[in-house]
């Protein structure tokens, strides 16, 4: 018995060894390097009159254009490294999160009979502060043609969390924009349910939660007419919410601290100072 207690003693001690001189290791390993997509996206896409945002296109084929909010399937799990994107926002506390990957497949369930191109991806991401060395700050983001479960993207690029709009209980928020290859991330009637998007790296932990909801906007339009669109009628443009404030074009109070993003967003120093529209816990 006293040997057998000797060895689980040696094993622990052998454990926490390994994750505190081969954790930073294995985190250089899976770790991505820095890059130019890294930093907040501060500026969209410049004019182009023949991308989806035109009036002359049939609706059709723009009908998977819009907001996707990351929802976890199933809450029972207390593992869950997969998940869906739907167009409803989650009404409690999900998230996604694993050791190395996790996976959001298209599950917006409608009728899908014509050729959908996909040629941008805005994301909108509360990922989880690293506790750990071998926990990552830098993450692959990406899509795949494909459901399989495995890491694998068609296209991807990457986000430092470093580098975040601001950080709220350990969650810290990260925003990017991601051009596509038409000639890649094009699906057919009811393909469009392979579009799956990933998260690679060391402990993706995604959150969405009715106060800090991660999302993906499918197909932006081009700067001038985001600059034309106020989509949720709280007075700031789309373009202002995606590039300016980093909050949602598609709902008056991302925070959902009953103040709109607008109240919360105002610079004018005569008027009562200005908190965050994406942090609920900073009221004056």
């Amino acid at each position: 018995m006293i040997k057998y207690k000797k060895k689980i003693v040696f094993i622990s001690i052998c454990f926490i060894i390994f994750f505190i001189i081969i954790g930073p290791v294995q985190a250089n390993f899976f770790q991505l390097a820095p890059s130019e997509n890294s930093d907040k996206i501060t500026h969209g896409i410049d004019n182009e009159p023949d991308t989806h945002s035109s009036t002359n296109i049939n609706p059709e084929i723009t009908k998977i254009n819009g907001i996707y909010y990351y929802r976890d399937d199933d809450l029972n799990q207390p593992m869950s490294d997969e998940g869906t994107i739907l167009r409803k926002q989650p009404y409690e506390n999900e998230s996604i999160f694993c050791g190395m990957y996790i996976l959001l497949h298209f599950n917006e369930h409608e009728n899908y009979n014509y050729e959908y191109k996909i040629e941008n991806i805005y994301y909108h991401i509360w990922q989880q502060a690293p506790f750990f060395p071998f926990q990552g700050e830098v993450f692959d983001i990406g899509y795949s043609t494909f459901n399989d479960h495995n890491w694998q993207t068609n296209e991807s690029i990457q986000i430092d969390t470093s580098q975040c709009i601001v950080e709220v209980e350990n969650y810290r928020l990260v925003q990017a924009l991601q051009y596509t290859n038409p000639n890649i991330s094009t699906f057919t009637g009811e393909e469009i349910y392979n579009f799956t998007i990933k998260s690679v790296g060391n402990n993706p932990a995604i959150r969405s939660n009715p106060n800090q909801y991660s999302f993906i906007i499918i197909n932006i339009p081009d700067n001038e007419t985001l600059q034309k669109l106020d989509s949720d009628k709280d007075h700031l443009s789309d373009y202002e919410e995606l590039f300016v404030y980093f909050t949602n074009p598609y709902d008056r109070d991302t925070d959902n601290d009953k103040m709109t993003d607008f109240e919360e967003a105002t610079d004018d120093p005569l008027e009562v100072p200005s908190t965050d529209p994406n942090n609920p816990y900073d009221q004056l």
